[in-house]
């Protein structure tokens, strides 16, 4: 079960495993003690809790046997509390050798060179450039258990997955909210709020947009399994997980959401990107841009006299110039630039990492190239395109939805200087929308 992990990796969990349930494993005499003498459930609670906690990570890391005795601890306890097993001095006799051989566990890994000897190595991560960082899918842990958390964050690490951890079940709609993740992955048992009640509340949420929610849990029961998938959950996987199997889930259903989630931000005519997925991009790009100090442009192009292509050759005609201006956006732009249906024959780019005098040169280039291209119609006629378009680079302090503006009066100033021409929108303290340039023009 070890395997997804390389030594160095494994010795910082051990690490971990000890610093995590040392104290927990010393409290745990006590509270057997207040059990055997006095019945306390309290107490009882407490030593379920821990089991439940060894018995969920301790295979996962190399510690099978005490996996296997944590398991049965757990199960004897469940079985008390449940009233199918009488306290009686047998029971708590196997219950008191369950805290025991777990305390010898946590004493021998203790011991062991690798944790007491060695100097703890930081961990292990394989070099990965910014824009691979960037793009790299977000996977959002929220489990109380730091271990378990730790374990799953090394396993989503490895296979080049960024992740975040939330303990608090409470605090998961606010860490939805905050970090936007691709994928959660949700323990079931959480003091405070249950996973079941936890993933309602997700997906109850408008940003939840669907994203797959996986239980991580020890619950093995059908009952539990089906309540998870009532409540709006994707997979289950039990707990002690094996690493691999767990990396080859995640992914599986990254990749489902990203075809899901690509289809839905598509323009089906176009292929373009949809309003949709603009609006929620200019804000990343925004936000990207000012926490990076890079320059970000947005242009704003439509057809001229779309409506007369329309009323004199038909919508199909109409339909096949707009694919072709998007097929020419695309081809002229660069990958990483942005280029979405706005609205009609109205398109938006995002031009990223880009400053104004090079928005400039692109846009130029592509109002020449769209009006030195005749676009084929079905009938075997050719029909000359033109656009107008606009183009403005963000401003400090500067909001999405005023940037966009910005983009768009200079589009409809170059509409009414006479098509076929692009303005750029120069930003400056005089005008809320800055002074305009015509820059070209057929």
């Amino acid at each position: 079960m070890t395997a997804s992990f390389t030594p160095m990796q494994l010795q910082s969990l051990l690490h971990d495993f000890v610093s995590e349930h040392g104290v927990e494993t010393e409290a745990a005499r006590e509270w057997l003690l207040a059990f055997e003498e006095d019945d306390d459930l309290e107490a009882l609670a407490k030593l379920r809790s821990l089991f439940h906690k060894v018995a969920g990570v301790a295979p996962s890391i190399g510690l099978r046997a005490a996996g296997t005795v944590a398991a049965m601890g757990e199960e004897l306890v469940a079985m008390v509390t449940s009233g199918k097993l009488l306290p009686g001095r047998e029971v708590k006799a196997m219950i008191a050798r369950a805290v025991l051989e777990l305390a010898e566990t946590v004493a021998e890994v203790n011991e062991a060179p690798q944790a007491s000897e060695t100097p703890m190595p930081a961990l292990e991560r394989p070099e990965r450039s910014a824009a691979e960082l960037a793009s790299a899918p977000k996977v959002l842990i929220v489990d109380d258990d730091p271990l378990s958390a730790k374990l799953m964050e090394r396993c989503m690490q490895n296979a080049g997955i960024q992740t975040r951890h939330c303990r608090d079940p409470l605090q998961a709609t606010a860490a939805l909210e905050a970090e936007s993740p691709d994928l959660i992955l949700l323990d079931l048992m959480m003091p405070g709020q249950d996973g079941f009640e936890t993933c309602r509340q997700l997906r109850a949420h408008a940003s939840s947009d669907r994203i797959p929610i996986i239980f991580i849990t020890r619950l093995t029961q059908v009952d539990d399994k089906v309540q998870a998938l009532k409540q709006g959950a994707d997979d289950y996987i039990t707990k002690p997980f094996e690493p691999n199997e767990l990396v080859a889930r995640v992914k599986a259903h990254l990749q489902r959401h990203a075809a899901q989630r690509e289809q839905a931000y598509r323009d089906t005519l176009t292929a373009a990107f949809n309003r949709r997925y603009f609006k929620q991009r200019i804000q990343q790009e925004v936000h990207r841009a000012r926490t990076s100090g890079d320059a970000l442009c947005v242009a704003m192009l439509d057809l001229d006299n779309f409506k007369d292509v329309n009323d004199v050759h038909g919508h199909s005609a109409g339909d096949m110039a707009l694919q072709g201006v998007v097929e020419r956006t695309l081809s002229t732009l660069r990958k990483p630039d942005i280029v979405a249906r706005y609205g009609g024959d109205e398109i938006a780019i995002i031009l990223i990492r880009t400053k104004l005098l090079d928005a400039e040169r692109v846009m130029e280039r592509l109002v020449s190239a769209v009006r030195n291209q005749t676009f084929a119609l079905r009938s075997g006629q050719t029909l000359p395109i033109t656009i107008s378009a606009g183009v403005a680079q963000l401003l400090p302090r500067e909001e999405p939805e005023q940037l966009i503006d910005r983009a768009d009066a200079a589009l409809y100033e170059a509409k009414r200087g006479g098509r076929d021409r692009l303005v750029v929108a120069r930003g400056g303290p005089s005008s809320a929308f800055g002074e305009r340039e015509t820059v070209s023009s057929g």
